[in-house]
């Protein structure tokens, strides 16, 4: 069962557990969604004092991902962390608004990485502030997306 948000652009999911519901998306000849009885591969990692828009506004964050690999993922297939680290780095240091909420470039960095990594069906990115402002200890925005077809029949597990 579907349940859509109140929020533009974000998918809100509801699932009812029947055996049924896997029978296409999980099939391990689809090399897409897992399923209930495949495994799972995961890789997550943590930049520290990554700068945050202009070098003059001295923003530093920390920006963490989690991810999963899609099933059936061949060697060749697999993202190479380096260019994922490279480009948090560069999002975060080109942001064009950097008085957006940490919610709101979270949804773009997160969408940005999905866009351009094939071989991941869900991703987690966090990102932590130091303060802000009022809120004197860090704050955090933690998003998990996934891809499509993963996203539409729930399979995300």
């Amino acid at each position: 069962m579907l349940k859509k948000s109140v929020v533009p652009g974000l998918v809100v999911m509801s699932l009812i557990l029947a055996p049924a519901l896997y029978t296409t998306a999980s099939s391990p000849e689809s090399g897409r969604c897992p399923g209930p009885h495949d495994s799972i591969e995961s890789f997550s990692f943590k930049l520290s004092a990554v700068p945050f828009g202009p070098a003059a506004n001295g923003q530093v964050f920390s920006v963490s991902l989690s991810y999963r690999y899609r099933h059936g993922l061949k060697m060749s297939e697999f993202p190479d962390d380096n260019a994922l680290a490279t480009l948090v780095k560069n999002f975060m240091a080109q942001y064009p608004t950097p008085s957006d909420f940490i919610e709101q470039v979270n949804r773009g960095l997160n969408a940005q990485i999905l866009s351009s990594t094939p071989g991941v069906v869900e991703l987690t990115s966090s990102i932590q502030k130091p303060n802000d402002g009022v809120i004197s200890e860090p704050v955090t925005s933690t998003l998990t997306a996934a891809q499509r077809p993963c996203r539409v029949s729930g399979v995300t597990r």
